[in-house]
């Protein structure tokens, strides 16, 4: 459960809140966690917090979740995005194996289905319902152009759907029938994808999807890899499609660099040491030398702390909330185009993922979008360092026209955060609203703004987050 926002109603506060707000202890300038929170024993190493000048100004296609969704159709799961910050959506992760215009989805043997959530008319009411913007996906598996166009002439002129981005296909590294129509798939197909061979599949396809509509904007790739495992996809896909292309993307699973079945601490420390932003820099990096005049944006069009299987107890539960904390205050200072969690529901195959589960009640990571993100101004982002502190600590700090606002992340296990405000120049000695959590709440807490002064040095435990913000 979460609590509401106090920028408008999110629900009735709890009868317990007054209690729980006794936690939090103001003294001597210094607001802290009651020990017994930290943990007996628990460390905790200072850090002085530094903001610098504007780095960023976020665009609105920042926020974005993947839809997979079997209860797309439902308007109570519209109703609970309406609490997050997200306004897009990507749509299409199974559009290569779904002749989307009929519904019909086809097996690794090519036996179809009945019709599918995969459908788009379903996705496009859910759209509809909330005015959102989309990325949808054609098949690129079977490698028909026609198939591309027909996808995007249903969408556009059959439903009235114009979504803001098309992408071709989904993770292509990962296809075994390339080449091969639907009902002749088998699931001894080894048909594998060059990457040279994906730069033309894209090629042919946006001339014969830009035949139906000469104004769309197409994702190059939805990629499975990044970095320097990815440029051998990246650069030939952009060297010969860069024009033609209004971004490209990749997918980070950070934590999946954990040992199998690792501790809490093993996990996080994967997912704060590899993938993101690293990968991020080092896939822009690749794109911009392929066409060092295009200026393509990347996207992260999907995130999880870790893929599925033995990190499944920690994607499903609070060790998610730091991971994904910590990377959306280094994507907002990277000045990243799109970052997508990935997914919106859990479905049957992805049921570790999901920000709501398949009954559609919220898991953490949900409760930190609603919740922390929902509060966070981010018209303008500063560059922000903590100097000192545990690894694993990140924050940000941003504003808009009336508030600024400041977000830590202290995604390790082992140690706490003592953080220093002072010379900072983030406002304190001045009333203003707080939100916390850690894995030994059930909920955040929440200090609405007050009479009381923020203090100049606040204790983030083990796994904790902290907001601020103070109108200015």
């Amino acid at each position: 459960m979460h609590l509401p926002s106090t920028s408008g109603p999110r629900g009735a506060w709890l009868p317990t809140l007054a209690v729980v707000l006794l936690i939090l202890l103001v003294a001597v300038g210094v607001v802290t966690i009651a020990p017994g929170l930290v943990g007996p024993g628990s460390p905790t190493l200072d850090g002085a917090l530094q903001v610098g000048g504007v780095v960023a100004y976020p665009p609105s296609t920042f926020w974005s979740v993947g839809t997979h969704a079997v209860k797309i159709e439902n308007s109570s799961l519209s109703a609970q995005v309406n609490e997050t910050p997200i306004e897009n959506f990507r749509f299409g992760g199974g559009s290569d194996s779904t002749n989307q215009t009929t519904g019909v989805s086809y097996s690794d043997d090519g036996v179809a289905s009945a019709p599918s959530p995969a459908a788009d008319a379903p996705f496009v009411q859910f759209c509809e319902w909330r005015r959102c913007h989309a990325i949808m996906a054609v098949p690129g598996e079977i490698n028909d152009p026609g198939a591309a166009a027909v996808t995007v002439a249903y969408v556009e002129n059959t439903l009235g759907f114009h979504p803001e981005f098309w992408s071709i296909g989904n993770e292509p590294q990962a296809w075994t029938h390339y080449n091969i129509p639907w009902t002749d798939w088998r699931g001894t197909d080894d048909s594998q994808v060059t990457p040279t061979e994906y730069a033309a599949l894209v090629h042919r396809d946006i001339a014969a999807m830009r035949g139906v509509d000469p104004t769309i904007r197409v994702i190059g790739i939805q990629s499975e890899t990044s970095g320097t495992a990815g440029a051998i996809w990246m650069q030939p896909l952009v060297a010969m499609n860069g024009p033609n292309l209004s971004a490209v993307a990749y997918h980070s699973y950070p934590g999946s660099s954990a040992s199998p079945g690792s501790s809490v601490g093993g996990f996080l420390d994967a997912a704060v040491s590899h993938g993101f932003p690293s990968d991020y820099r080092a896939t822009e990096a690749s794109v911009s030398g392929a066409c060092p005049t295009c200026h393509i944006p990347v996207f992260v069009d999907e995130f999880n702390g870790a893929l599925a299987g033995p990190y499944s107890s920690y994607v499903q539960s609070y060790p998610d909330v730091p991971v994904v904390a910590d990377a959306v205050a280094e994507g907002l200072q990277l000045n990243t185009s799109q970052f997508s969690f990935f997914d919106l529901q859990a479905t049957s195959g992805l049921s570790s993922f999901g920000l709501v589960d398949a009954s559609g009640l919220p898991r953490p990571t949900f409760t930190l979008y609603s919740t922390f993100f929902e509060n966070l101004s981010v018209h303008a982002v500063d560059n922000t360092t903590i100097f000192g502190g545990p690894g694993g600590a990140t924050a940000v700090v941003g504003t808009n026209a009336t508030t600024v606002s400041l977000l830590v992340s202290n995604a390790n296990a082992s140690y706490g955060l003592r953080l220093s405000l002072n010379g900072s120049g983030f406002p304190t000695g001045q009333p203003g609203s707080v939100w916390s959590w850690n894995p030994n709440e059930a909920i955040p807490m929440v200090i609405p703004s007050g009479a009381t002064p923020l203090a100049s040095s606040w204790l983030i435990p083990p796994e904790g987050i902290l907001l601020l913000d103070v109108t200015v």
